[in-house]
């Protein structure tokens, strides 16, 4: 069986090579470059540090090349070119702050968004999209200019927000003592970290009210609430409304 799956590897691997010469030797003739490593290190620089203006300045600049062929057939190419493309930019937001299951899930999104398309300049036109999303995100974290420790707290309540969350928990995530962190946390978020934490289940209550048939009540305990009275105290101060009311609402249009 592995003498076979060898000889299985070893034909990939001659006309991979094979393959890749003749590509080189074309693009050679016919000055058929891909892009330099500079643009792509621009435009995910720009991600990085969620800077819009210089984005839309790179992406307005035609590339000093061409992008790779991942596919014989345009469409799929492109595709596929897209595919890496949010690979690399969910990256570069991750490392620009934004929350690394947030960014996963939005990338994974719009991949799925993708596979939809039938067009090269629709899936053109989601790939900036994309790129642009992905900026405005990072740039909303940046410009709250949370310190590290308290944007680590922001992404373990965002992960753990169906949990029991405590600040004596969150203290040891971060390696802190538990009153400096709370200090800290209400001076750079300008809430507690236990109202920050309500503030981030209604959200999500939101969300649930809005996109499924759960139960106020099965809501409310799911996201930790000691009863659906008090989830309803709580929902109410943030929202204005009941989350009965709420959903009542939403589902007017």
């Amino acid at each position: 069986m592995e003498l076979k799956q060898d000889v299985v590897i070893g034909n990939i691997q001659e006309t991979v090579n094979r393959e890749i010469h003749n590509i080189l030797i074309k693009n050679r003739q016919y000055m058929l470059y891909h892009h330099t490593p500079l643009y792509e290190r621009y435009l995910l620089q720009y991600v990085k540090e969620g800077n819009k203006d210089k984005l839309l300045d790179h992406l307005s600049k035609i590339p000093d090349g061409q992008a790779g062929t991942l596919s014989k057939d345009p469409l799929r190419n492109y595709k596929n070119l897209f595919i890496c493309g949010a690979t690399l930019v969910s990256r570069a937001a991750i490392e620009g702050g934004l929350n690394s299951e947030l960014a996963f899930t939005i990338s994974d999104s719009y991949i799925q968004q993708v596979e939809e398309l039938k067009k090269v300049d629709e899936v053109a036109y989601l790939y900036y999209q994309l790129i642009c999303d992905f900026t405005d995100r990072v740039h909303n974290i940046r410009k709250k200019n949370y310190s590290g420790i308290v944007l680590e707290c922001c992404n373990y309540i965002f992960k753990h927000l169906y949990e029991d969350i405590s600040v004596s928990q969150l203290s040891k995530v971060v390696r802190v003592n538990p009153n400096y962190l709370s200090s800290l946390f209400k001076r750079e978020v300008g809430i507690s970290i236990s109202r920050y934490i309500q503030k981030e289940r209604v959200e999500e209550a939101k969300k649930l009210l809005t996109l499924t048939d759960q139960s106020i009540l099965d809501i409310s305990v799911s996201l930790n609430f000691n009863d659906q009275s008090y989830f309803t105290k709580v929902f109410k101060e943030f929202v204005g409304m009941t989350p009965k009311q709420y959903r009542a609402e939403i589902r007017k249009y």
